[in-house]
């Protein structure tokens, strides 16, 4: 098995096998253990980056209902002292 395909399988490893092999490796990635830290690593930042992403669209969302409440008017006159600022 080429490192290509090592790569693709581990992908489809559960994260408590994937913690197992780094931990106690057994050799079930081909002896490849840097691929599996590799493959933790790579899900750690998918899941962060998602993180990331619902709590910027959560925070939009957030501002987009406040704005709902502020009058029409007091936001053209807002940015309107903005331009010239």
């Amino acid at each position: 098995m080429n490192i290509l395909e090592i790569q693709e399988e581990l992908e489809y490893w559960p994260d408590q096998k994937i913690q197992e092999e780094i931990m106690r490796p057994t050799g079930a990635a081909n002896g490849q253990t840097y691929l599996v830290v590799l493959e933790s690593e790579r899900r750690t930042n998918e899941r962060q980056s998602y993180e990331n992403e619902m709590a910027q669209q959560e925070h939009c969302s957030s501002l987009r209902l406040a704005l709902d409440w502020v009058p029409s008017d007091f936001i053209k006159a807002w940015e309107a002292v903005n331009e010239h600022s």
